[in-house]
Protein backbone atom coordinates (compact mmCIF):
# COMPACT_ATOMS: atom_id res chain seq x y z
CA UNK A 1 0.00 0.00 0.00
CA UNK A 2 1.13 3.17 -1.22
CA UNK A 3 1.69 6.71 1.36
CA UNK A 4 1.44 4.08 4.68
CA UNK A 5 1.33 5.94 7.48
CA UNK A 6 0.49 5.51 11.25
CA UNK A 7 -2.57 6.43 12.39
CA UNK A 8 -4.06 6.67 15.91
CA UNK A 9 -7.41 5.90 16.49
CA UNK A 10 -9.29 7.48 19.58
CA UNK A 11 -12.42 6.40 20.88
CA UNK A 12 -14.31 8.17 23.36
CA UNK A 13 -17.16 6.26 25.32
CA UNK A 14 -20.08 6.13 27.61
CA UNK A 15 -21.94 2.96 28.94
CA UNK A 16 -21.87 1.20 25.49
CA UNK A 17 -20.44 -1.91 26.15
CA UNK A 18 -21.86 -3.98 22.93
CA UNK A 19 -21.38 -1.34 20.63
CA UNK A 20 -18.00 -0.58 21.48
CA UNK A 21 -16.80 -4.35 21.45
CA UNK A 22 -17.85 -4.26 17.95
CA UNK A 23 -16.65 -1.38 16.73
CA UNK A 24 -13.33 -2.80 18.31
CA UNK A 25 -13.61 -5.96 16.74
CA UNK A 26 -14.48 -4.39 13.23
CA UNK A 27 -11.16 -2.44 13.38
CA UNK A 28 -9.16 -6.03 14.19
CA UNK A 29 -10.59 -6.85 10.51
CA UNK A 30 -9.45 -3.40 8.78
CA UNK A 31 -7.79 -4.11 5.46
CA UNK A 32 -4.97 -2.04 6.90
CA UNK A 33 -1.25 -2.94 8.34
CA UNK A 34 -2.25 -3.65 11.89
CA UNK A 35 1.29 -2.58 13.00
CA UNK A 36 0.22 1.25 11.34
CA UNK A 37 -2.51 1.19 13.56
CA UNK A 38 -3.30 2.18 17.44
CA UNK A 39 -6.53 2.42 19.25
CA UNK A 40 -7.10 4.43 22.37
CA UNK A 41 -10.81 4.02 23.92
CA UNK A 42 -11.26 6.79 26.93
CA UNK A 43 -14.62 5.48 29.02
CA UNK A 44 -15.61 8.64 30.44
CA UNK A 45 -17.71 8.04 33.56
CA UNK A 46 -18.71 4.52 32.82
CA UNK A 47 -20.75 2.47 35.30
CA UNK A 48 -21.46 -0.78 33.57
CA UNK A 49 -18.73 -3.50 32.29
CA UNK A 50 -16.86 -1.81 29.67
CA UNK A 51 -13.80 -1.18 31.95
CA UNK A 52 -13.37 -4.58 33.26
CA UNK A 53 -14.07 -5.75 29.04
CA UNK A 54 -11.44 -3.25 28.08
CA UNK A 55 -8.43 -4.50 30.39
CA UNK A 56 -9.26 -8.10 28.78
CA UNK A 57 -9.62 -7.39 25.56
CA UNK A 58 -6.96 -8.95 23.20
CA UNK A 59 -6.46 -6.80 19.83
CA UNK A 60 -4.31 -7.60 16.44
CA UNK A 61 -2.95 -3.73 16.96
CA UNK A 62 -1.64 -1.99 19.86
CA UNK A 63 -4.57 -0.88 22.33
CA UNK A 64 -5.01 1.34 25.15
CA UNK A 65 -7.36 2.48 27.25
CA UNK A 66 -8.27 5.62 30.03
CA UNK A 67 -10.56 5.42 32.40
CA UNK A 68 -11.81 9.11 33.63
CA UNK A 69 -15.14 10.22 35.65
CA UNK A 70 -17.82 11.40 33.14
CA UNK A 71 -16.00 15.22 31.72
CA UNK A 72 -17.69 15.08 28.11
CA UNK A 73 -16.25 13.75 24.54
CA UNK A 74 -14.73 16.71 24.05
CA UNK A 75 -12.17 15.88 26.82
CA UNK A 76 -12.23 12.17 26.49
CA UNK A 77 -10.95 12.86 22.83
CA UNK A 78 -8.64 15.21 24.02
CA UNK A 79 -7.05 12.91 26.43
CA UNK A 80 -7.09 10.15 23.95
CA UNK A 81 -5.22 12.33 21.51
CA UNK A 82 -2.63 13.24 23.78
CA UNK A 83 -0.92 10.04 24.17
CA UNK A 84 -1.48 9.32 20.45
CA UNK A 85 1.63 8.41 18.78
CA UNK A 86 0.35 8.65 15.07
CA UNK A 87 0.82 10.90 12.25
CA UNK A 88 -2.25 10.76 12.17
CA UNK A 89 -5.63 10.86 14.15
CA UNK A 90 -8.82 8.60 13.45
CA UNK A 91 -11.80 9.97 15.79
CA UNK A 92 -14.58 7.48 15.71
CA UNK A 93 -17.96 7.34 18.12
CA UNK A 94 -18.69 4.30 19.83
CA UNK A 95 -21.61 3.43 18.13
CA UNK A 96 -19.95 2.94 14.55
CA UNK A 97 -19.69 -0.16 12.60
CA UNK A 98 -16.89 0.15 10.36
CA UNK A 99 -16.41 -0.75 7.34
CA UNK A 100 -13.17 -3.40 6.22
CA UNK A 101 -11.86 -0.12 3.96
CA UNK A 102 -12.56 2.51 6.52
CA UNK A 103 -9.36 3.45 8.19
CA UNK A 104 -7.18 2.72 4.70
CA UNK A 105 -9.42 5.13 3.02
CA UNK A 106 -8.99 7.93 5.92
CA UNK A 107 -5.17 7.35 4.76
CA UNK A 108 -5.49 7.75 1.53
CA UNK A 109 -7.35 11.16 1.34
CA UNK A 110 -4.18 12.49 2.95
CA UNK A 111 -2.84 13.51 -0.08
CA UNK A 112 -1.96 17.17 0.65
CA UNK A 113 -1.22 19.02 3.96
CA UNK A 114 -3.56 20.09 6.49
CA UNK A 115 -6.30 17.58 5.15
CA UNK A 116 -9.70 16.74 7.13
CA UNK A 117 -11.24 13.78 5.79
CA UNK A 118 -15.29 13.22 6.57
CA UNK A 119 -15.85 9.58 6.14
CA UNK A 120 -20.01 8.57 5.25
CA UNK A 121 -21.92 6.98 8.26
CA UNK A 122 -25.10 5.93 6.64
CA UNK A 123 -27.85 5.79 9.40
CA UNK A 124 -29.29 3.00 10.43
CA UNK A 125 -31.89 2.82 13.73
CA UNK A 126 -33.82 -0.37 15.13
CA UNK A 127 -37.12 1.86 14.48
CA UNK A 128 -38.17 1.81 10.63
CA UNK A 129 -41.40 3.53 10.78
CA UNK A 130 -42.91 7.04 11.87
CA UNK A 131 -42.60 10.41 10.77
CA UNK A 132 -39.69 11.39 12.73
CA UNK A 133 -37.33 8.80 11.24
CA UNK A 134 -38.22 9.22 7.72
CA UNK A 135 -37.66 12.97 8.39
CA UNK A 136 -34.47 12.03 9.91
CA UNK A 137 -33.23 9.68 7.40
CA UNK A 138 -33.15 12.00 4.68
CA UNK A 139 -32.53 15.08 6.20
CA UNK A 140 -28.78 12.78 7.28
CA UNK A 141 -28.89 11.49 3.72
CA UNK A 142 -28.90 14.64 1.66
CA UNK A 143 -26.27 15.81 4.08
CA UNK A 144 -23.81 12.64 2.99
CA UNK A 145 -24.58 13.63 -0.39
CA UNK A 146 -24.46 17.68 -1.01
CA UNK A 147 -20.71 16.44 0.41
CA UNK A 148 -20.14 14.13 -2.81
CA UNK A 149 -21.03 16.75 -5.30
CA UNK A 150 -17.74 18.14 -7.28
CA UNK A 151 -17.44 21.75 -6.51
CA UNK A 152 -19.49 21.72 -3.23
CA UNK A 153 -18.42 24.35 -0.55
CA UNK A 154 -17.77 22.72 2.71
CA UNK A 155 -18.94 24.78 6.11
CA UNK A 156 -17.41 24.06 9.47
CA UNK A 157 -20.81 22.16 10.24
CA UNK A 158 -19.49 19.61 7.90
CA UNK A 159 -17.46 17.99 10.35
CA UNK A 160 -18.39 15.56 12.26
CA UNK A 161 -17.08 14.11 14.94
CA UNK A 162 -18.03 10.43 15.00
CA UNK A 163 -15.73 9.96 11.75
CA UNK A 164 -12.94 12.35 10.73
CA UNK A 165 -9.12 12.22 10.76
CA UNK A 166 -6.76 14.59 9.85
CA UNK A 167 -3.26 15.48 10.65
CA UNK A 168 -1.67 15.20 14.52
CA UNK A 169 0.38 18.35 14.23
CA UNK A 170 -2.73 19.94 13.02
CA UNK A 171 -4.86 19.29 15.90
CA UNK A 172 -2.22 19.97 18.62
CA UNK A 173 -1.72 22.96 17.09
CA UNK A 174 -5.33 24.26 17.51
CA UNK A 175 -5.34 22.80 20.82
CA UNK A 176 -8.35 20.18 20.12
CA UNK A 177 -11.83 20.75 21.13
CA UNK A 178 -12.98 23.59 23.16
CA UNK A 179 -13.75 21.32 26.89
CA UNK A 180 -15.69 23.85 27.74
CA UNK A 181 -18.35 23.00 25.11
CA UNK A 182 -20.73 19.29 25.53
CA UNK A 183 -22.47 19.80 22.64
CA UNK A 184 -21.16 21.58 18.69
CA UNK A 185 -17.70 21.04 19.34
CA UNK A 186 -17.18 19.05 16.24
CA UNK A 187 -18.74 22.49 15.19
CA UNK A 188 -16.10 24.55 16.54
CA UNK A 189 -13.04 22.74 16.06
CA UNK A 190 -14.88 23.19 12.47
CA UNK A 191 -14.51 26.31 12.28
CA UNK A 192 -11.13 27.34 13.78
CA UNK A 193 -9.50 24.51 11.38
CA UNK A 194 -11.42 26.18 8.36
CA UNK A 195 -10.45 29.67 9.83
CA UNK A 196 -6.71 28.12 9.73
CA UNK A 197 -6.83 26.74 5.73
CA UNK A 198 -7.94 22.86 6.12
CA UNK A 199 -8.82 21.18 3.24
CA UNK A 200 -12.04 19.02 4.08
CA UNK A 201 -12.34 16.15 1.68
CA UNK A 202 -15.38 13.72 1.88
CA UNK A 203 -14.64 9.62 1.68
CA UNK A 204 -17.44 7.81 0.88
CA UNK A 205 -15.05 4.67 1.43
CA UNK A 206 -14.16 5.45 4.63
CA UNK A 207 -17.74 4.00 5.78
CA UNK A 208 -18.90 2.79 8.80
CA UNK A 209 -23.05 1.86 9.93
CA UNK A 210 -24.15 4.37 12.47
CA UNK A 211 -25.73 2.38 15.13
CA UNK A 212 -27.74 4.63 16.40
CA UNK A 213 -30.69 2.95 19.02
CA UNK A 214 -32.03 6.01 20.99
CA UNK A 215 -33.04 8.94 18.71
CA UNK A 216 -36.94 9.62 18.95
CA UNK A 217 -38.56 12.50 18.45
CA UNK A 218 -38.44 13.10 22.49
CA UNK A 219 -34.59 12.66 22.42
CA UNK A 220 -34.56 15.16 19.47
CA UNK A 221 -36.50 17.96 21.73
CA UNK A 222 -33.70 17.26 24.15
CA UNK A 223 -31.18 17.60 21.54
CA UNK A 224 -32.79 20.68 20.56
CA UNK A 225 -32.48 22.57 23.76
CA UNK A 226 -28.72 21.67 23.86
CA UNK A 227 -28.05 22.93 20.65
CA UNK A 228 -29.48 26.09 21.67
CA UNK A 229 -27.30 26.67 24.36
CA UNK A 230 -24.38 25.57 22.99
CA UNK A 231 -25.04 28.13 19.96
CA UNK A 232 -24.80 31.15 22.14
CA UNK A 233 -21.56 29.95 23.65
CA UNK A 234 -20.34 28.97 20.07
CA UNK A 235 -21.64 33.02 18.76
CA UNK A 236 -20.00 33.84 21.77
CA UNK A 237 -16.34 32.28 20.60
CA UNK A 238 -16.65 33.23 16.93
CA UNK A 239 -19.44 35.90 16.30
CA UNK A 240 -19.04 36.10 12.92
CA UNK A 241 -21.18 32.53 12.75
CA UNK A 242 -24.37 34.55 14.65
CA UNK A 243 -25.90 34.70 11.03
CA UNK A 244 -25.21 30.72 10.01
CA UNK A 245 -27.08 29.54 12.93
CA UNK A 246 -30.80 29.43 13.71
CA UNK A 247 -30.02 31.72 16.54
CA UNK A 248 -29.28 35.00 14.18
CA UNK A 249 -33.17 34.55 12.74
CA UNK A 250 -34.33 35.89 16.06
CA UNK A 251 -32.41 39.43 15.13
CA UNK A 252 -34.97 41.76 14.76
CA UNK A 253 -36.87 42.35 12.89
CA UNK A 254 -38.58 39.38 12.97
CA UNK A 255 -41.81 37.73 12.05
CA UNK A 256 -45.04 37.59 14.00
CA UNK A 257 -44.47 33.68 14.21
CA UNK A 258 -40.78 34.41 15.79
CA UNK A 259 -42.06 37.33 17.56
CA UNK A 260 -45.21 34.32 19.45
CA UNK A 261 -42.39 32.24 19.73
CA UNK A 262 -39.84 34.35 21.83
CA UNK A 263 -43.23 35.90 23.74
CA UNK A 264 -44.34 32.02 25.09
CA UNK A 265 -40.38 31.65 25.84
CA UNK A 266 -39.07 34.91 27.72
CA UNK A 267 -42.47 36.18 29.13
CA UNK A 268 -45.30 33.64 29.69
CA UNK A 269 -42.96 30.31 30.24
CA UNK A 270 -45.47 28.15 32.50
CA UNK A 271 -47.92 28.85 29.38
CA UNK A 272 -45.32 28.17 26.69
CA UNK A 273 -44.36 24.67 28.33
CA UNK A 274 -47.96 23.78 28.95
CA UNK A 275 -48.51 24.52 25.40
CA UNK A 276 -45.71 22.46 24.26
CA UNK A 277 -46.97 19.65 26.10
CA UNK A 278 -50.36 19.77 24.14
CA UNK A 279 -48.93 20.09 20.84
CA UNK A 280 -46.51 17.20 21.43
CA UNK A 281 -49.44 15.22 22.40
CA UNK A 282 -51.36 16.24 19.48
CA UNK A 283 -48.48 14.83 16.98
CA UNK A 284 -49.22 11.50 17.89
CA UNK A 285 -52.89 11.76 16.77
CA UNK A 286 -51.82 13.91 13.27
CA UNK A 287 -49.25 10.94 12.67
CA UNK A 288 -52.15 8.49 12.97
CA UNK A 289 -54.30 10.41 10.52
CA UNK A 290 -51.41 10.50 8.36
CA UNK A 291 -51.56 14.13 8.06
CA UNK A 292 -47.62 14.86 7.31
CA UNK A 293 -48.05 18.54 6.51
CA UNK A 294 -49.86 19.09 9.92
CA UNK A 295 -47.05 17.14 11.95
CA UNK A 296 -44.11 18.44 9.89
CA UNK A 297 -45.42 21.63 10.74
CA UNK A 298 -45.93 21.18 14.36
CA UNK A 299 -42.62 19.29 14.87
CA UNK A 300 -40.62 22.24 13.44
CA UNK A 301 -42.16 24.83 15.85
CA UNK A 302 -41.62 22.31 19.03
CA UNK A 303 -38.26 22.19 17.86
CA UNK A 304 -37.94 25.88 17.47
CA UNK A 305 -39.49 26.53 21.03
CA UNK A 306 -37.31 24.08 22.43
CA UNK A 307 -34.70 24.96 21.00
CA UNK A 308 -34.80 28.74 21.95
CA UNK A 309 -35.41 27.51 25.61
CA UNK A 310 -31.65 26.03 25.72
CA UNK A 311 -31.18 29.97 23.87
CA UNK A 312 -32.71 31.26 27.10
CA UNK A 313 -31.07 29.18 29.86
CA UNK A 314 -27.95 31.26 28.58
CA UNK A 315 -29.61 34.69 27.79
CA UNK A 316 -32.29 34.73 30.31
CA UNK A 317 -34.28 37.96 29.29
CA UNK A 318 -35.37 39.20 25.66
CA UNK A 319 -32.80 42.51 26.40
CA UNK A 320 -30.00 39.99 27.00
CA UNK A 321 -31.15 38.35 23.79
CA UNK A 322 -31.51 41.30 21.32
CA UNK A 323 -28.12 43.08 23.10
CA UNK A 324 -25.97 39.93 22.14
CA UNK A 325 -27.44 39.52 18.47
CA UNK A 326 -26.33 43.16 18.08
CA UNK A 327 -22.86 42.62 19.00
CA UNK A 328 -20.20 43.65 16.65
CA UNK A 329 -19.27 40.45 14.79
CA UNK A 330 -15.67 40.62 13.34
CA UNK A 331 -15.43 38.30 10.09
CA UNK A 332 -13.23 35.46 10.31
CA UNK A 333 -10.05 36.42 8.30
CA UNK A 334 -10.76 36.99 4.95
CA UNK A 335 -9.41 38.12 1.34
CA UNK A 336 -11.21 38.11 -2.02
CA UNK A 337 -9.29 38.40 -5.88
CA UNK A 338 -9.94 39.12 -9.31
CA UNK A 339 -10.79 36.32 -12.00
CA UNK A 340 -10.47 36.40 -15.25
CA UNK A 341 -11.81 33.68 -17.32
CA UNK A 342 -11.93 35.06 -20.43
CA UNK A 343 -8.13 32.93 -20.92
CA UNK A 344 -9.88 29.78 -20.26
CA UNK A 345 -10.80 27.75 -16.87
CA UNK A 346 -8.02 25.99 -15.96
CA UNK A 347 -5.94 29.13 -15.36
CA UNK A 348 -8.30 30.42 -12.77
CA UNK A 349 -9.23 27.06 -11.22
CA UNK A 350 -5.00 26.73 -10.36
CA UNK A 351 -4.74 30.11 -9.09
CA UNK A 352 -7.77 29.72 -6.92
CA UNK A 353 -6.03 26.94 -5.53
CA UNK A 354 -2.81 28.48 -5.35
CA UNK A 355 -4.30 31.12 -3.46
CA UNK A 356 -7.35 30.02 -1.72
CA UNK A 357 -9.20 33.50 -1.20
CA UNK A 358 -12.14 33.81 0.82
CA UNK A 359 -14.19 35.46 -2.35
CA UNK A 360 -13.63 36.05 -5.87
CA UNK A 361 -14.70 38.88 -8.43
CA UNK A 362 -15.67 37.06 -11.66
CA UNK A 363 -14.36 38.78 -15.07
CA UNK A 364 -14.83 37.86 -18.76
CA UNK A 365 -12.37 40.39 -20.53
CA UNK A 366 -13.75 43.70 -19.67
CA UNK A 367 -17.28 42.46 -19.01
CA UNK A 368 -18.15 42.19 -15.52
CA UNK A 369 -19.74 38.04 -14.50
CA UNK A 370 -20.63 38.28 -10.63
CA UNK A 371 -19.33 37.75 -7.08
CA UNK A 372 -18.31 34.13 -5.42
CA UNK A 373 -18.87 35.99 -1.77
CA UNK A 374 -17.04 35.45 1.21
CA UNK A 375 -19.28 33.30 3.49
CA UNK A 376 -19.09 33.20 7.00
CA UNK A 377 -17.61 29.73 8.03
CA UNK A 378 -17.29 28.17 4.96
CA UNK A 379 -13.82 26.72 3.34
CA UNK A 380 -11.48 29.30 1.08
CA UNK A 381 -12.32 29.05 -2.66
CA UNK A 382 -10.90 26.28 -4.66
CA UNK A 383 -10.36 25.36 -8.37
CA UNK A 384 -13.58 23.41 -8.50
CA UNK A 385 -15.57 26.26 -6.70
CA UNK A 386 -15.24 28.00 -10.03
CA UNK A 387 -16.57 25.82 -12.71
CA UNK A 388 -19.83 25.08 -9.98
CA UNK A 389 -20.71 28.73 -9.73
CA UNK A 390 -20.25 29.08 -13.61
CA UNK A 391 -22.21 26.57 -14.15
CA UNK A 392 -25.43 27.32 -11.79
CA UNK A 393 -25.94 30.93 -10.44
CA UNK A 394 -23.47 32.78 -12.60
CA UNK A 395 -24.25 30.83 -16.04
CA UNK A 396 -27.14 33.73 -17.42
CA UNK A 397 -24.38 36.19 -16.01
CA UNK A 398 -21.48 34.74 -17.95
CA UNK A 399 -23.51 33.86 -20.77
CA UNK A 400 -24.22 38.10 -21.26
CA UNK A 401 -20.95 39.04 -20.36
CA UNK A 402 -19.63 36.83 -23.24
CA UNK A 403 -21.61 38.54 -25.74
CA UNK A 404 -21.45 41.70 -24.78
CA UNK A 405 -17.22 40.93 -24.75
CA UNK A 406 -17.66 40.19 -28.36
CA UNK A 407 -19.53 42.95 -29.20
CA UNK A 408 -17.08 45.09 -27.95
CA UNK A 409 -14.26 43.33 -29.56
CA UNK A 410 -15.81 43.62 -32.94
CA UNK A 411 -16.71 47.35 -32.69
CA UNK A 412 -13.00 48.04 -31.44
CA UNK A 413 -11.08 46.26 -33.88
CA UNK A 414 -11.52 45.23 -37.80
CA UNK A 415 -11.06 41.57 -37.07
CA UNK A 416 -10.87 39.01 -34.14
CA UNK A 417 -7.70 38.22 -32.68
CA UNK A 418 -6.39 35.09 -30.95
CA UNK A 419 -7.01 36.83 -27.31
CA UNK A 420 -10.63 37.42 -28.43
CA UNK A 421 -13.81 35.29 -28.43
CA UNK A 422 -14.78 33.87 -31.49
CA UNK A 423 -18.91 32.33 -31.96
CA UNK A 424 -16.48 28.72 -31.92
CA UNK A 425 -15.07 29.47 -28.83
CA UNK A 426 -18.30 30.85 -26.40
CA UNK A 427 -19.94 27.49 -26.90
CA UNK A 428 -16.73 25.42 -25.78
CA UNK A 429 -16.16 27.37 -22.93
CA UNK A 430 -20.37 26.78 -22.38
CA UNK A 431 -19.48 23.09 -22.77
CA UNK A 432 -16.39 22.78 -20.57
CA UNK A 433 -18.34 24.63 -17.31
CA UNK A 434 -21.50 21.90 -18.32
CA UNK A 435 -19.13 18.88 -18.72
CA UNK A 436 -16.09 19.66 -16.80
CA UNK A 437 -13.79 19.23 -19.22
Amino acid sequence: MQHEKHISIVIPTHNRIKSLELLLNGLGTQAYPMPLMEVIVVADGCRNDTIEMLRHYEAPYAFRYIAQDSQGPSVARNRGAAIATGELLLFLDDDIEPSAGLVAAHVRGHHAPNSVVIGYLPYHSPVFKGLYIARLRAWWENMFHSMRLNGYRFTYEDLLSGNFSLPAPLFKELNGFNETLRCREDYELGARLINAGASFIYSSEAWGNHKDEATDFNRSLQRKRQEGNADVQLARLHPYLINTLRLGAFERPYSKSKAALLFLVYRMPAVGYILALLFHKWLGVLEWFRFRHQWQRIAGQLQHYWYMKGVAAQLPTLAELHRFLQQPRAASPAYTIDIDIKNGLTPAEELLDLVRPAGARIMYGNQFVGYIPSKSGAERLRGPHLRTELATRLASALSKAMTLEKITAVGCAPAPSAAQPTAEAEPKLLNNIAYGH
